[in-house]
């Protein structure tokens, strides 16, 4: 399927947050946003071609994940990352910000430290500090042109009140693909202090030749176990405005703990847009015969 990159689509007066509030941003509507996190391409055809199937379908109710939402999941994780997840490892939020939200509240308590490695995706202080969370910051290092994890700094800061790290991975803005090699040391780390790694790996579609991603809870059950990984088709695919993010929780403590936060927040449904799927002739014919009835 052929996409032409360079077509302009101009986005003026459709709401957009990045062109239509510039100047409420900015202060300055004579310039232009560079946002990685909403791009200016349209999303792929088959994706419109769904959404408009959907629409056409003219009833927009609750709406439920069915098996076969998990299980696609699952075998994209499976093929592109290598990463074999059970299907009711799988939670879903409006979003990685809201389920990191989530998480904050439901892992730590008021006045506990919260480790996050700037330069880093701007929203990531405001999610700690905003819930009344210690902000702790191990700053990555630049060798050479490359971004680097500086552990002994990391070590240095650990204390008994450290009790999450907020890792981007692949990195939110320096565009690291960390290594397993970068992983492991961290995840050791984390794994001797008890710390629990919450790692938001959104970006992880969008990686060069030459590189691959390694999902942090992949490289052990140990690692599985005392992590949760944030996934979302948003940057992959250009649909943040869907509202719709994968919550990868292994541990079924953990799992049991963040699912009762959703729904005590009443956040356990999904936008009937995030998950279209076409109701076919048999389906439609079996509902019309039993209305019928």
């Amino acid at each position: 399927m052929h996409y032409d990159f360079d077509q302009v689509h101009n986005r003026f007066h459709t709401d957009s947050i990045k062109w239509d509030r510039t100047e409420k941003l900015f202060g300055d509507k004579d310039i232009l946003p560079m946002w990685i996190a909403d791009m200016d391409f349209r999303c792929p055809l088959p994706v419109i071609e769904r959404l408009i199937s959907r629409a056409e379908h003219g009833i927009f109710g609750y709406t439920a994940r069915s098996d076969s939402y998990f299980e696609s999941f699952a075998g994209w994780v499976k093929r592109r990352h290598h990463w074999e997840i059970k299907k009711e490892w799988i939670r879903c939020s409006p979003g990685i910000l809201t389920a990191l939200s989530i998480i904050v509240q439901t892992f730590t308590e008021p006045e506990d430290k919260v480790i996050i490695q700037p330069p880093v995706y701007h929203p990531f202080p405001g999610i700690v500090q905003k819930n009344n969370r210690e902000l702790v910051l191990n700053p990555l290092m630049l060798n050479n042109g490359r971004y680097e994890m500086d552990y002994d700094d990391l070590i240095g800061k650990i204390d008994l009140k450290v009790k999450m790290i907020i890792l981007c991975n692949p990195h939110n803005p320096v565009g690291r693909v960390w290594t397993k090699a970068e992983l492991e040391r961290l995840g050791k780390i984390c794994a001797e202090h008890d710390i629990l790694v919450v790692s938001d790996e959104a970006h992880f579609d969008l990686i060069h030749n030459g590189h691959r991603h390694t999902p942090f809870a992949s490289i052990s059950e140990q690692f599985a176990l005392g992590s949760i990984t944030c996934t979302a088709p948003s940057k992959t695919f250009n649909m943040a405005g869907l509202q719709m993010s994968n919550i990868i929780i292994p541990d079924q403590q953990k799992r049991a703990m963040f699912t009762k936060a959703l729904d005590m927040l009443h956040l356990s449904l999904s936008n009937t847009f995030g998950l279209p799927k076409r109701p076919t002739d048999t389906v439609m014919n079996g509902w019309i015969n039993a209305s019928r009835m």
